[in-house]
């Protein structure tokens, strides 16, 4: 009576899942009913993956809570009454564990109502050998044993389904999903535009599958997500929307009554502009119909739909009055910009003055150097925008009252005519000028010292008469003088050698010199084979000469004494030619070693002596590779121009 009333009590739990239940029949042919419907059903078994034994029962009863009667076969359970009771010191007895699993969890069906053929598993887990009764159908199986039932059940509804099954007389719920599979044809909306009503009109309708199975629309296999075409024919009276049947298929047609026209119109707003400056002209092409329209602009098709703007952008150099045109599909449309004329003007800065081009065509400057640098001023007489120039490829907005300073450089011809131009806004603004060779100016500081070689050759004669040399005429070839000079206030400091030939003794001798001079004032020291001579002079004249102590009087002076040891370099403010002049003569030890010619050639400063030698003066020495005279000046000297 307990086991009755727990399946009477399921069945009434099974009625709310009623429409959700199919029903299935077992082979033996007792219906097992679910609350929904009775359907029959065929139970068939696979063999089983280990040793087992089915035996289908007779017809079985439905009781009144639904739940039909079975039990296992006679031996079963006599087997089971017989075997002893477990004693506390014995093993326990072995047992089967028979379990049903639901393996197909998924349908796939074409159509509605549809039989599903669903695959259950029965296993047997357990240690013994056991029996497991479906829908009257009974499952014997060994240890570790399976077998396959197959229950056919019929869905009528797509999505989650369930199956009543009988177990052990228990009834059991098992949920699976059907799967439906069916073509679903929509059309696409179609458009027909018309030039004239009424108007019999076809158009070509697009069919498409949104289903999941493939479908058949005129013949044609249409897969799913794929599409046919097919034609059809409206006859409209007027514009409007039309529906056709096609094939079972609604179709949406609309029919457009056309018309065709356009505008064309400028846009140029007032603006201000220099001659040639790019400023920008916007054509707008409308189409004022309804219907679209191929319109050919300046040799140019475009396709215009109802409504449709073609903006077509431009850009023309700017002058007063600037006609602009435009042809559509074969007419001229004319219009004249408003632009105000904006006048640039264009200043040269170069040499330390400001030209104009149209007041000074030509000028005449004067530079140290081949390069000259220049600046152009630009400006304009606009009052309301900033200006575009253009200049050398590249673009510049100028405000109102601002202005362009555009600089370069000129690798000017000295002492002949330059060009100097720029071009703005397509208008070529131009100088020529005349560049006059002048030398830089230099700012001479301090001079500290300098250090010297001097390989011009001086000859002199002087005879002495004295103690103790007595009277004596002497050859003196003077072949090379090097040495130092240094200041310290009005004190000058020298010292060095005399490569020189003299005669008597015919001899070449390397002799060394000191000395120095105050204001000019001084005397100078060499020793000469077993002689020590000093040389007294005050400027450039000799007022004493001693030997050994004694004086002597001598025609000349036997040692050389040019003006570097008792005048000073130049100072302050000097240009190159003149403050390198002086430097050299500062080492003249007669006529023929003073500068005779000196200029400046855009690099250097040139200079020539009487005698034909040629040396240069650049960054504070004097020298070049023929050069017969190197000095190196020591101190601050800078150049200003």
């Amino acid at each position: 009576m307990a086991i009755l009333a727990v399946v009477a009590a399921a069945a009434i739990a099974l009625y709310a899942l009623a429409p959700n239940l199919v029903s299935v029949a077992t082979s033996g042919g007792a219906t097992q009913t679910a609350q929904t419907s009775s359907s029959a059903a065929q139970t068939t078994q696979t063999a089983a993956s280990a040793p087992s034994h089915t035996t289908e029962t007779g017809r079985t009863t439905t009781t009144s809570a639904g739940a039909p009667t079975s039990a296992l076969p006679t031996a079963t359970q006599t087997a089971a009454s017989t075997s002893p009771p477990p004693t506390a010191s014995s093993p326990p007895p072995a047992r089967p564990n028979m379990t049903l699993a639901l393996e197909t969890k998924e349908v796939n069906a074409t159509r509605l109502p549809a039989a599903a053929v669903l695959r259950f598993r029965v296993e047997n887990a357990g240690a013994a050998r056991g029996a497991l009764v479906v829908n009257g159908t009974t499952v014997e199986l060994d240890p570790g044993g399976s077998a396959e039932l197959n229950f056919t059940a019929v869905v009528s509804r797509a999505g989650a389904n369930y199956v009543l099954l009988y177990v052990n007389g228990t009834p059991r719920l098992y949920e699976f999903e059907v799967l439906y599979y069916t073509p679903v044809f929509v059309a696409e909306p179609a458009a027909i535009e018309v030039y004239r009503l009424p108007a019999s009109v076809s158009a070509n309708v697009t069919v498409k599958n949104v289903g999941n199975y493939t479908g058949y629309f005129g013949g044609i296999a249409v897969p799913p997500g794929g599409n046919a075409t097919v034609a059809v024919r409206v006859n409209a009276t007027a514009a409007g929307r039309y529906y056709v049947d096609v094939g079972g298929v609604e179709v949406e047609v609309d029919v457009v009554y056309l018309a065709v026209g356009y505008a064309v119109r400028a846009q140029s707003p007032a603006l201000e502009a220099v001659p040639g400056e790019p400023v920008p002209v916007y054509f707008l092409v409308e189409n004022t119909g309804n219907a679209t329209e191929a319109l050919y602009v300046n040799g140019t098709r475009y396709v215009l739909r109802p409504g449709g703007r073609l903006q077509i952008n431009s850009t023309v150099p700017a002058y007063s009055r600037r006609p602009v045109a435009l042809v559509v599909n074969g007419t001229l449309w004319r219009w004249t910009l408003n632009v105000s004329t904006i006048a640039v003007e264009a200043l040269l800065k170069i040499g330390g003055g400001t030209y104009n081009p149209a007041l000074s065509p030509q000028i005449v400057i004067s530079s140290s150097q081949s390069a000259v640098p220049y600046t152009w001023v630009l400006t304009t007489n606009a009052t309301e925008r900033p200006v575009a120039l253009a200049v050398g490829g590249s673009t510049y907005l100028v405000p109102p009252g601002g202005r362009l300073l555009i600089n370069g450089t000129l690798q000017a011809a000295l002492n002949a005519w330059n060009a100097v131009s720029i071009t703005v806004n397509g208008t070529t603004y131009a100088v020529q000028v005349y560049v006059q060779l002048e030398p830089p100016t230099l700012y001479v500081g301090q001079i500290t010292g300098m250090s010297f070689t001097d390989s011009r050759t001086y000859v002199q004669y002087p005879t002495c008469t004295g103690t103790p040399i007595g009277s004596v005429s002497l050859t003196v070839v003077v072949y090379s003088i090097s040495g130092s000079v240094s200041y310290s206030g009005n004190t000058i400091y020298f010292s060095g050698s005399i490569t020189a030939y003299i005669n008597p003794p015919g001899e070449t001798r390397t002799v060394g010199f000191s000395g120095s001079s105050t204001n000019g004032v001084g005397q100078v020291t060499a020793t000469i084979g077993s002689y020590t001579v000093v040389v007294k002079f005050s400027g450039g004249s000799v007022t004493e000469v001693d030997v050994n102590g004694q004086p002597a009087t001598c025609g000349s002076s036997i040692i050389p004494v040019p003006p570097f040891m008792y005048q000073k370099p130049p100072g302050g403010t000097i240009d190159a030619v003149s403050f390198a002049t002086e430097i050299a003569d500062l080492f003249a030890k007669g006529p023929s070693d003073r500068i005779t010619n000196a200029y400046y050639d855009g690099r250097y400063v040139v200079l020539v002596d009487a005698a034909g030698h040629t040396m240069t003066y650049s960054g504070g020495s004097i020298g070049g590779p023929q050069s017969r005279l190197q000095v190196s000046i020591y101190g601050q000297i800078s150049q200003t121009s």
